[in-house]
Order: C-alpha cells, then structure tokens, then sequence
C-alpha cells in the first residue's frame, strides 16, 4: 500500500500503541517516533536554544519499519516531532495517527484507493469520534464529540505541520482537500471528569497565550470548540 502511517509514542504510552497498530493495515509503511524529554541542568535552561539541544536518531529501520528516536526540550514541540516523522516518510501519502486513536479495518480500502484521487487533492479530511466520560445525558447515554481534521496528505515538500505551540495543523499548506468518509475513534478523552477539564483549560490557557493563532479561522473554531467542551464538564455534575 503506497501509504505511509506516522504515529509519535511515548514509553508511557506502549499498550496504546500495540492496540493502535494491531488494527492498522499491515502493508504499510510504518514510522514510528518514540519521544524522550532532554533532562536541562538546572538554572541553565535559558542559556539553551531548543533547535540546538533537540536531536534524533534511527534505531531501527527494516520490513516497511521505521522507528526513530527523538529527543526533545519542554514544551513538547508537537509540529517539529510531526514534520521529522514525515521526512523519514518514503510512500505517496502519510497518514498521521495517534496512539489513543483506534482505526476500523472494515475502512483498510479508502486508504488503498488515495492513489485514485484527483492529482489537485493534496489532503483528506477524517472525523474523529471522541467518547467524553463522565458526561452523560439525560437518556444516560455517554455524551461524544465528533472533530473533522486532515490527517492524511500527499508526501510533497509543500505539505508540513505548523510548529506553533498550539494544535499543530497540516491545514495552511493544503491546496486542495477532500473527504472520504473515514472515520477513527478516539480513546483520549475517555478519563475522569477532573483530568478533562485539567487538559480542556490548558489547551485553552495555551492558545490565549499564543493569540497569534487566533488569526486562523480553524484555530477560533478549535478554541470555541474546547470552550464548550470545558462548559459542559464544568456544568455536570458526575
């Protein structure tokens, strides 16, 4: 298959990522970046420039695997570990995964067909189911969420990851996008009511912070759509 799945791990993270690859298709090409925090000696961390300090390297690379290795300063450069997993990247098409996301196999056929779109199409957009526990509704359903995010694009240098501190995008640099109705179910927000309202109001937090972001009308939608996140945890009562 002329697709390539970038997924970035941690060691705390290493049941997710069996689960996540087992349902994957096989015939892929895998890349793999486990990430590591650099340990700064105390009292030096402004002395040190992060594109300095942050390294990589290749531990393993054979049988359509690629597993690298990549050590980065705090906060976590979530667009930079991004754009070095899709340059070790060699088949047409990445697509980027998460750990605490699960794909359907019954799906395995719209990745094969990507070669079959449009040579204009530069990237597809996917929904994202999200379970949200601890919110229940009247009819004691489990409340859910459902994002729209491009998480596959061609492997073309044009196409890279934004590398501001919040939400990393592939969205600027996409010229033409398309959907195909494939859909991944995401584990991530499946915790305690008070660990998710700990993560909604930092992402928050981090995105007032950084209010040049906020030109981009995908990261206003993002922001309203953490808020009412945050609104409906805080208002429940579970």
């Amino acid at each position: 298959m002329d697709v390539s799945i970038n997924i970035i791990y941690d060691n705390s993270r290493l049941e997710e990522l069996a689960e996540c690859l087992r349902l994957l298709p096989k015939d892929c090409e895998f890349v793999l970046v486990d990430t590591e925090p650099l340990e700064v000696p105390q009292g030096l961390e402004q002395y040190l420039n992060p594109e300095l300090t942050e390294r990589t390297e290749i531990i393993d690379n054979k049988d359509n695997r690629i597993i690298a290795k990549y050590y980065y300063k705090k906060p976590f450069p979530y667009g930079r570990v991004r754009n070095y997993a899709k340059s070790l990247s060699t088949r047409s098409w990445i697509f980027s995964i998460d750990t605490d996301e699960l794909f359907n196999p019954m799906q395995e056929y719209m990745l094969r067909d990507l070669n079959k779109l449009k040579p204009e199409i530069t990237g597809v957009a996917i929904y994202i189911f999200s379970w949200l526990r601890g919110l229940i509704k009247e009819d004691n359903f489990t409340r859910f969420e459902t994002t729209r995010a491009i998480r596959i694009f061609r492997n073309i240098p044009e196409i890279k990851w934004t590398e501001n501190p919040v939400h990393e995008s592939v969205q600027d640099s996409i010229t033409g996008c398309t959907d195909i109705g494939l859909l991944l179910i995401h584990e991530g927000y499946n915790i305690p009511k008070e660990s998710m309202i700990a993560k909604m109001t930092q992402r928050i937090d981090s995105i007032l912070e950084n209010s040049d972001c906020l030109r981009k009308k995908y990261m206003r939608d993002y922001l309203i759509r953490e808020c009412n996140t945050l609104e409906m945890y805080e208002g429940s009562n579970i």
